[in-house]
């Protein structure tokens, strides 16, 4: 890590000396920065972790970039509909003690960057029953 973000300069370094296929990896969160890591430190490939976590579309649009296309952006109705499915899944597939704990960790994940999303977070976070966070999830879809 450098500055709080990942170091490059090492993953170039090791490109450089190998003779097999290096796959680039770190700080990741929007399109421009895949293009980086690319120009940066001429890996045959990338890895997206956190930043598709936040944003599920990612993976899609660095394609996009990569490509030459322009990227398509996800609008919040968009994101927030994703968010209310996919938190639906989790309660559906999962027991209730779970279910709870794990929307808790992807909702914060996914509703990260919406309008008034650290109130809404703080809401989320202190719900007792999946249905209880769902009916605050759905209350500000609602409102938007």
């Amino acid at each position: 890590m450098f500055n709080g973000r990942a170091d490059w300069t090492v993953i170039a370094r090791v490109k450089e000396k190998a003779r097999i296929p290096v796959i680039g990896n770190g700080d990741v969160f929007v399109p421009q920065d895949a293009e980086r890591l690319f120009r940066e430190t001429g890996v045959d490939g990338i890895m997206i972790g956190r930043g598709v976590l936040n944003n599920p579309w990612l993976i899609r649009q660095c394609y996009e970039r990569l490509s030459g296309n322009s990227v398509v952006q996800v609008t919040l109705a968009e994101r927030t509909h994703f968010a209310l499915e996919f938190l639906h899944r989790i309660n559906r597939e999962n027991p209730p003690a779970v279910a709870l704990g794990k929307m808790k960790k992807m909702g914060g994940y996914l509703l990260k960057g919406f309008p008034g999303s650290s109130r809404l977070r703080e809401r989320i976070h202190s719900t007792h029953t999946s249905s209880e966070f769902l009916e605050v999830l759905q209350k500000y879809r609602d409102g938007i």
